[in-house]
């Protein structure tokens, strides 16, 4: 981490030269069909058509979005969950959302077997792995609760989300989880059942994953977030359209891919970068707002945020005309 950290200074030291400017974008996982367009946009020579020269980087161990509001990298994939958190601490991360990568939240409960129920009271008397997020767990008591359920009967064990699959054929009885990715893998290998957060409420269709910035690199170079997000529009535009060749071009930046998971993941997905919006990347301020004010009301925040924070639309509209 500290060799990537230093590389990520130092390049960042020659963003916009004249003849090659420079951009580091910090993935916040290992590649996966989220990142697709990235790939595409890197193979097909978008980026190089806009005179972009765009390193991809793996994310740290304490968050892509803290390096990237730290200066040592320009862009990052990020949550709005996350986001927000740290913009209601004392010390608010110097950061904005300028795409979306997802129009709607793709993320929910991903229960080991068909859950007959097909509600969240299934899960009292049940083991939950939590990653420790207090919105994921604030979200499953909602969830409990709203279901008519008692969450302090649900068994919460929290540890790492490296392999669901493993956790779910042991005593694990559900999960939080993307369904692009590791709900594909699980109807593939199991026979799991999955609840979309978005289907509990809808104020919880919340904006994950995102492309986050660093401010000062928005306030200074304005024209080049421009060209950046016009090249990646380009990328998730042709995945939509093109899954399967999107996944052989993701495929090719990774020799351990699982290729059935891959294609099945890509074909899924595909769908869901544009799907109901007017153009790929688009942040609807109404969804936004209305999710912030819901980790308010649920105690997760400390303080009421003002409408649009953290989030401008403006670089990716005008990237467009």
């Amino acid at each position: 981490m500290v060799i990537i950290s230093t590389m990520l200074l130092c390049s960042c030291s020659c963003t916009n030269n004249l003849n090659n400017e420079h951009i580091d974008l910090v993935l916040d996982w290992v590649p996966n069909t989220n990142h697709t367009g990235i790939y595409v946009a890197k193979t097909k020579g978008y980026f190089e058509a806009e005179n972009l020269d765009v390193k991809i980087y793996l994310p740290p161990e304490d968050s892509s979005m803290v390096l990237v509001a730290s200066g040592r990298g320009d862009f990052c994939i990020g949550f709005q969950e996350s986001l927000i958190f740290a913009a209601s601490s004392n010390t608010p991360l110097p950061v904005t959302a300028v795409a979306s990568i997802m129009q709607h939240n793709t993320s929910g409960i991903l229960f080991s077997r068909h859950n007959d129920l097909s509600d969240f009271k299934n899960l009292q008397g049940k083991s939950y792995l939590s990653w420790g997020s207090p919105v994921e767990q604030k979200i499953l008591e909602y969830a409990v609760k709203k279901d008519g359920g008692d969450f302090k009967k649900v068994n919460i064990i929290e540890g790492t989300l490296n392999d669901i699959i493993t956790s779910l054929n042991t005593n694990v009885y559900a999960t939080t989880a993307y369904y692009g990715w590791d709900g594909i893998s699980a109807k593939l290998k199991l026979d799991a059942d999955f609840i979309p957060f978005a289907d509990i409420d809808c104020d919880l269709d919340c904006y994950s994953p995102l492309i986050i910035a660093n401010n000062e690199y928005l306030n200074k170079y304005p024209q080049t977030v421009k060209r950046f997000l016009r090249a990646i529009s380009k990328g998730y535009e042709y995945a939509a359209n093109n899954p399967e060749e999107s996944a052989e071009i993701l495929m090719s930046e990774e020799c351990n891919f699982n290729r059935e998971l891959v294609l099945e993941s890509q074909k899924w997905i595909s769908k869901k970068y544009i799907d109901d919006a007017a153009h790929w990347g688009l942040i609807d301020e109404n969804r936004w707002n209305n999710f912030n004010l819901w980790l308010y009301k649920n105690g997760i925040i400390r303080n009421k945020l003002k409408n649009n924070i953290c989030m401008n639309n403006s670089y990716l509209l005008e990237s467009i005309c």
